[in-house]
């Protein structure tokens, strides 16, 4: 087997705000995000590590809300927690998890797979933790209740099928979403409304749908936002230009080389 090893960091004020995230969720969402590194490289995970810098007047509830919903997340996925540090902050919560996995030597699912015409995929609906912080901004005294927000509060690693992937040789590369379909692509993207393809120039608002397709939103999503955004910050300003009309979209297009407008043959 060959070690896999992912880095991330949760800052508050970037990542969450103490007044829209419970702790717990904070935690969840921490681990979350190494997990699903491992995830999209078709590894196990094996071991997680966790520092934290945190300020002094912070109240030990928190810390301990923290840590549950962190752990309860790495039992579930039977990731121990071998290790980190402590430091105290300045100002604001600082979040880093280191997360060991492994995978069979030589199998690992590479970003550098990806070759032009290669058919991009995604996996289940996207946007739905876009809009939920789109909904906070909009009215950020308003609590919501994570229950009724799991794909914000408390999103998934998608560990079983980066493997099953793997191990049916189905993906030639493999990335994690948490920050929008567009941002994993070197050049900023912009989509051919023709050939549904991804190529490196600048994406427009207008062309998002011919990428990805829209829905009616559910419960609190009912004005017309976009349910599949690209970019993070592309969702509050296209949310009201498109109708939510059309079925979601897994298939979400090509991968073409720099000025090419159709995949290759």
């Amino acid at each position: 087997h060959e070690a896999l090893v992912t880095t991330d960091f949760s800052l508050e004020g970037v990542h969450f705000r103490r007044d829209w995230h419970p702790p717990d969720a904070v935690g969840h969402r921490c681990l979350t995000r190494g997990l699903s590194d491992i995830a999209a490289m078709g590894g196990e995970p094996l071991a997680a590590f966790l520092s934290l810098a945190l300020p002094r007047k912070l109240p030990q509830a928190w810390v301990a809300r923290f840590l549950n919903g962190f752990l309860k997340l790495a039992r579930q996925f039977k990731v121990p927690l071998a290790g980190g540090d402590t430091a105290e902050s300045p100002a604001g919560i600082l979040a880093d998890i280191v997360v060991l996995g492994s995978v069979p030597r030589g199998k690992a699912i590479l970003r550098s797979g990806a070759r032009p015409a290669d058919r991009i995929y995604v996996s289940g609906e996207l946007g739905a933790a876009a809009a939920t912080l789109d909904l906070l901004r909009r009215s950020p005294k308003r609590k919501l209740r994570p229950a009724d927000f799991p794909r914000h509060f408390h999103p998934l690693p998608r560990l079983e099928l980066g493997r099953i992937l793997r191990e049916k040789h189905l993906a030639s590369a493999m990335i994690d979403l948490s920050d929008g379909l567009s941002k994993p692509f070197r050049a900023p993207a912009s989509i051919n409304r023709n050939k549904k393809s991804i190529s490196n120039s600048r994406c427009t608002e207008e062309t998002i749908t011919s990428c990805c397709s829209l829905r009616p939103a559910p419960n609190e999503f009912q004005k017309n936002l976009l349910v599949c955004p690209l970019h993070k910050s592309a969702t509050s300003r296209a949310a009201n230009r498109f109708s939510s009309s059309t079925r979601t979209a897994y298939a979400a297009g090509w991968l073409l080389k720099a000025g090419n407008t159709s995949p290759a043959k």
